[in-house]
């Protein structure tokens, strides 16, 4: 899927209306001195290793675009990399699952503080921040649909959120990016379905990323990963 598909299949007029409201190079200032020199530069970053003392990396790799794909079982919190992704709620305020443990773990005050200046988060749209006492250096946010019955927009939706996060980490100049597995927690998307939508898109998008870990929670959606990237 390229961008314009994504775009096009949206169904959120929003998210369409505000997909351009981004964390920009121009906001720098509002950020730690290393964070604003590399937005200013736009330098090239290393992919930076897992080191996770009780995650595995599984060796299932594929290559497509230049853009290796790598499965870990674990938190994503603890992923080293120039960015991991939030499965956030519209007001990037904090919430439960992945989004509250991201917010836990890099610091619930800074991190809300930096946020409300973002406005919110239209639907398969993506902002970014600072990681904070995260590992990683950014936290790019992105708002999943909450599920149906698969046919009121959710699939184009859930594979805008990949393309639109890989766009922002773009921006950043990252080369490196951890996923969870976006809208499949308490927005009901079934996990199959999830997964088949997150490797499309990522396989799809045009990107100058160059690593990308999909984080699995538990061992089921590790398998499905597993199963779909061998394919």
């Amino acid at each position: 899927m390229n961008r314009s598909a994504s775009l096009a299949a949206a169904s959120n007029a929003g998210f369409i209306a505000n997909r351009r409201s981004l964390f920009r190079p121009d906001q720098a200032a509002n950020l730690p001195h290393s964070k604003a020199d590399l937005l200013r530069s736009k330098a090239t970053l290393p992919c930076c290793k897992v080191n996770l003392p009780f995650n595995q990396e599984v060796s299932t790799e594929t290559n497509f675009s230049q853009t290796r794909i790598y499965l870990i079982q674990g938190d994503i919190t603890r992923v080293a990399a120039d960015a991991i992704v939030n499965a956030a709620n519209s007001s990037l305020m904090g919430g439960g699952g992945v989004d509250g443990a991201i917010h836990r773990a890099a610091g619930a005050a800074d991190l809300s503080a930096a946020c409300a200046k973002l406005g919110g988060c239209a639907t398969g749209d993506a902002k970014a921040t600072p990681g904070f006492r995260l590992p990683a250096r950014f936290i790019v946010h992105t708002v999943g649909p909450r599920y149906r019955d698969g046919r009121h927009g959710e699939p184009e939706l859930l594979a805008s959120c990949y393309v639109r996060a890989l766009e922002v980490a773009d921006e950043l100049g990252a080369r490196s990016v951890a996923f969870p597995g976006i809208s499949t927690g308490v927005y009901g998307y079934p996990k199959r379905e999830a997964a088949e939508v997150a490797v499309r898109a990522i396989r799809g998008a045009t990107t100058r990323v160059e690593v990308v870990r999909l984080v699995a929670f538990d061992e089921e959606t590790l398998r499905i990963y597993q199963e779909l990237l061998s394919g």
